[in-house]
């Protein structure tokens, strides 16, 4: 997971599948309510730019 000290280095940075191939970039961070741990990230996708949600793991 990553930390509230990284998201800046995060966003608008690419975002790439478990196969390498790059699916988008980062566009927004959202916390766990129970934990204010950053849990999910907003990913910009495709010709039309489309956003998806994913959960970043190490």
């Amino acid at each position: 997971m990553i930390t509230r000290e990284q998201i800046p280095a995060v966003l608008d940075h690419p975002v790439y599948d478990a196969d390498g191939s790059k699916v988008g970039d980062a566009k927004n961070v959202f916390y766990d309510d129970a934990t204010g741990r950053p849990e999910w990230v907003t990913v910009k996708t495709g010709l039309v730019r489309h956003q998806r949600i994913v959960r970043p793991h190490a």
